[in-house]
């Protein structure tokens, strides 16, 4: 039990965690013009849609927000620079679980307060890259079609690091006021709508109905197409996870089994009294299967106690660790469900008391004048 609950939780928590840091930095579902072609510089569309800022008619909806993105040159000195997609986001942002990707630095009130819009949040990568720290002055040149590049300058308020390459290799966030201005845009224009749903597994039937509900106009993008990947490495672990559940359900099964065997064998005596006495096979057979169940629900017991310390300890301290650049986390995430945990703790338990039907019959072939002539 101790395997397969620490098997469970932590393969469920690598994906929700994967899963929910996807759409912190990007959404469940990005709407955008439908001439936006394959590079990262959204073309421009109304913000005044009936969808925004409440989606009222998808009710899997939990909040939707404004966002454009455009490719620069980040500089700190002619020397070092990295190229970068400047990600421009409003007062609508919802930050709640970007929160945790932040390293240092604290998030500027972006369409909040006018010094923000300056200001930029680096990932730690690209700031150990430039060498720059919170605080620093760096450039940022944008490529125009004809003409010079246009230059800014921002200040460096925060660092972040989501463990994902794609986001940490290639984006810094901005405000979208900066860039609607250098796109030479009007307040009323945007790259697009991030919608963050109320659960990832919604995303299906919640992607069909937003295709639904926006105009012919506008594309439809989710994390699944977008990040099919990732997430599709990610859904993989399911295979991984019933792979270990199956071992070890034939492990533990073959050993009651064994413990089932030995205790008939020890019992012969016992047996040939009780059939002696009038005691049918069929009786015979529930004491023994009965003193299985009371070995099996403590061996639950006991595997529950040590795997939910084992798992709370993670959850808490995150003593096993990851390397980021291959599993998109820091540490080992821990997804506890009781209801998994019952359905995980009673599939157990049933499966292997359906393996020792059988080798309970072996009772019905002990004859009591043969084992009682020898006591």
């Amino acid at each position: 039990m101790v395997v397969m609950l620490v098997a469970v939780s932590t393969g469920l928590g690598l994906q929700k965690t994967i899963q929910s840091n996807v759409a912190a930095f990007s959404g469940h579902v990005q709407i955008m013009a439908m001439d936006t072609n394959e590079s990262y510089s959204s073309a421009p569309i109304s913000i005044a849609q009936d969808f925004y800022p409440q989606f009222t008619s998808v009710p899997q909806v939990k909040h939707i927000q404004v966002f454009a993105t455009r490719p620069g040159i980040l500089l700190k000195t002619d020397d070092e620079f990295e190229g970068v997609v400047l990600k421009g986001v409003s007062s609508d942002y919802l930050w709640d679980n970007f929160r945790s990707f932040i390293k240092s630095g604290s998030i500027p009130g972006f369409g909040i307060h006018e010094d923000a819009g300056d200001s930029i949040i680096v990932s730690q990568k690209t700031a150990d890259a430039l060498k720059a720290d919170i605080g620093d002055r760096v450039k940022m040149y944008f490529v125009r079609d004809s003409g010079k590049p246009i230059m800014r300058y921002f200040t460096i308020a925060a660092t972040f690091k989501t463990g994902i390459p794609d986001f940490d290799d290639n984006y810094a966030i901005g405000s979208l006021d900066m860039l609607q201005n250098i796109n030479q845009w009007t307040p009323d224009m945007a790259g697009g709508f991030e919608v963050i749903l109320e659960n990832t597994s919604q995303l299906p039937e919640a992607t069909r109905k937003i295709y639904l509900e926006t105009g012919w106009e506008l594309g439809i993008s989710s994390i699944a197409s977008t990040h099919a990947a990732l997430l599709d490495w990610v859904a993989m672990f399911d295979v991984n996870i019933a792979v270990i559940l199956g071992i070890m359900i034939i492990v533990c099964g073959v050993n009651m089994i064994t413990v089932l065997l030995i205790l008939i064998l020890e019992k012969t005596s016992l047996i040939g009294l009780l059939k002696s006495l009038g005691a049918s096979n069929h009786l015979v057979r529930k004491v023994f299967l009965w003193n299985a169940f009371y070995i099996i629900l403590r061996g639950l017991l006991w595997g529950n106690l040590i795997a939910l310390a084992l798992l709370f300890a993670q959850k808490y301290t995150g003593f096993v660790t990851l390397d980021s650049s291959t599993y998109s986390v820091d540490t080992v995430p821990v997804y506890l469900d009781v209801w998994v945990i019952l359905a995980l703790n009673a599939g157990a338990a049933f499966i292997n008391m359906t393996m020792l039907i059988v080798p309970s019959y072996f009772i019905s072939r002990i004859k009591p004048a043969e084992t009682l002539k020898y006591e």
